[in-house]
This record gives C-alpha cells, structure tokens and sequence, in this order.
C-alpha cells in the first residue's frame, strides 16, 4: 500500500466517525426539540424516519467541513505523533505526495457542498416541512388551520405588483384575506384586486369570492368586476417566494435567493443583503479547500512540537475564519465593501495563509 493510500484510509475512518459523531449530536437536538409534539401528533415509525431522512440533507453543509477539520487534525496529528510522518519525510516523500488524496477528497467534497446547496436541500426543506405538516395537521381540531406566517407583505418591482396576505399557508399552497396592487413603472396605481381566499395551482393563482377595480382613470366611475373564480396567470409569485421577506437572509437556499434575486431591482435597499448571502454560498462550498489549506501544516508541525500545538493553532485560526466572516458581512452590508468582497474575503485570507504554511512545510 503506498503511502497515500494509507493517510486516505485513515482519513476516512476518522471522517466517518467525525461525522456519524457530529450529525448524531444534531439529531439528538431535534429530537429533543420536536420528537415529543410528533409523537403527540401520532406519528408512526416509518412517518418519523421520512422526516429524519429528508433532515439529513440540511444538516450536511454544516457538518461536513466541520468533520473534515476534526478528521485531518486527528489522522495527520497521529500520524505525526507516532513518527510516521517524519519517517515519510526522511525517506523523501514530500506533503503533497501522501496527501494528494486529502486534496481529491476536498474536492469532492465542495462539489457535494454545490449541488446540496443548489438542489438537495430545497427539495429535501420542502418535503420536510410537508411531512411535519401531514403529521401536525391531523391533530388539529376541526375547522383549525396549521399556523402559517401572517400579515404577509411582499413588493415585486420587476412586475409591478404589491402583495398583502392576512394568512399564507405554504404547505397547502393557499392564501386567505388576499389584496394585490398593480401598479406602472412610476409607481402610479393601475389596479387592486381582492379575494377572500386564492390556490397557487399550475404556475399561477387562482383567486377565490372578489373582485378587481380598475384604478385608472380614477374618474372613470367603473365598477368592480366581481368574480366566483378567476385565475391570473401573470401572477406568478409562489408561496415560497411571498414567505421570503418572513425569513431571515442567513436561512435561505441558494435557490431561495436567486428567486429574490430575479425580482429585486438595483435600486432595492435589500438587495445589498441577498447578493451577500448569495456568494456567501457559493465561497462556503468551497469551506473543504480552505481548511486542508490550514489544517494539513498546523498538523505536520515541527519535531519539537507536539501535534496538540498544531491542532491548537489550527482550531483557532478557524475561528478566527468566522470573526473575519462576520466582520466582512457587517461591512457589506453597510455599503464599506461590495457583495463578492464581503464573501470571498475571508476565504482569500485563509488561503494564503495556509498556502504560505505549506510552502514553508513542503
């Protein structure tokens, strides 16, 4: 076996126990936190292991990197410890050489951190709130509605519609107390719409018991049109998306923002915030690649250190990764830095830092 192969397969041992570790904390927190309400719901075994298995995904962009670090620290630090790498040193293998599997792991890794990002976890967020939803709502009394968020306020600029919503239910894809507002682009009124309740069905929303007034010209003295049933389809807006200014920028999905995205304009004063949580997500894919940068040297430290000084250097200049991030963000948000500066930062200066470190351990 060379020597790559064997600090690869010391590094997937410790890799999953790290992370069996890590995501058997988290669940261990959610059960705590809703296992007794579900079980008061009457969930069986199989509902439960449905909800669990679509919380997984979720729970992946935080405990890989973090499994990642604690598993080089370990398997490089014992290594070290036991004088094996300086025996691999001495017969002239270089860092690169029996590490350059750790690096396609990484790799790897960012790619996984991607595609979770963009796809998995919306799907997986989705299902998961419909699961939980099934289970809670038949445990509702009769004529009760599951608690959806309220007074929902949501302007699309791009289209020229402003949303008012008394109770918004995403899981059932229904709305009731709905007022929508159109208007031109120099922001004078063409027309208000109101209906009692509305469906989002194939694309668009179908309302419900209203009816629409034509705003111009406002001496026109024109009716309401009153409606049973209408459907309008250039109504494109979907559930998610109007539950959205309800939700903190720190929780959405990459999807979920590039959906605010298309709608904001340039001139919207929230955009600064969402274009940072965008490439937030994009330079936090690439978390694996910065911590081998860091982790890989601190590990290997000199003969005369011991391998706990390494791994003390290291977690501590990880920490002092997120000080730097939040600080970046603050700064952006306020308009000091632009929305790329502010997310790839931080990812810039722990990468030469730890570029640095190994070209002095190579």
């Amino acid at each position: 076996m060379t020597l790559a192969l064997y600090v690869f397969r010391e590094w997937l041992r410790s890799m999953a126990v790290a992370l069996l570790t890590i995501l058997g904390v988290f669940f261990l927190e959610h059960v705590h936190r809703e296992l007794p309400d579900l079980l008061r719901c009457g969930a069986g075994i199989g509902r439960l292991l449905g909800i669990y298995g679509f919380l997984l995904p979720g729970l992946l962009p935080i405990a890989l990197p973090i499994a990642l670090l604690l598993s080089v620290l370990f398997t490089l630090g014992k290594l070290h410890g036991s004088g094996e790498i300086v025996a691999m040193r001495i017969s002239g293998a270089s860092i690169f050489s029996f590490t350059r599997h750790l690096w396609s792991g990484g790799l790897l890794l960012s790619f996984l951190l991607f595609f979770l990002s963009g796809t998995a976890i919306p799907w997986a967020e989705e299902r998961l709130r419909n699961a939980v939803f099934s289970v809670k709502s038949g445990h509702l009394l009769p004529g009760k509605r599951s608690a959806g968020p309220r007074n929902v306020a949501y302007d699309n600029r791009m289209d020229g519609r402003l949303w008012h919503i008394g109770a918004l239910d995403p899981i059932r894809k229904e709305a009731r107390q709905m007022n929508i507002y159109t208007y031109d682009s120099e922001g004078n009124g063409l027309s208000r719409i109101g209906a009692e309740t509305g469906h989002y069905v194939d694309g668009h929303w179908r309302l419900f018991g209203g009816g629409e007034v034509d705003l111009v010209p406002m001496d026109s003295g024109a009716p309401a049109e009153v409606f049973v049933e209408k459907d309008f389809f250039d109504f494109w807006e979907p559930c998610e998306l109007l539950c959205l200014s309800q939700r903190r920028t720190r929780d959405l999905s990459l999807a979920m923002v590039r959906k605010i995205l298309a709608c904001l304009p340039e001139t919207d004063v929230l955009l600064t915030g969402y274009k940072i949580r965008y490439h937030l997500l994009f330079a936090g894919c690439w978390s694996p690649i910065v911590i081998l940068f860091c982790a890989i040297p601190f590990s290997i430290s000199g003969v005369g250190k011991g391998p706990a000084v390494g791994i003390s250097r290291a977690i501590i200049l990880i920490f002092s990764f997120y000080v730097l991030s939040n600080l970046c963000q603050i700064l952006g948000a306020g308009g000091r830095l632009s929305p790329i500066f502010a997310a790839w930062t931080p990812n810039a200066v722990l990468l030469a830092i730890g570029g640095r470190l190994l070209w002095k351990a190579r």
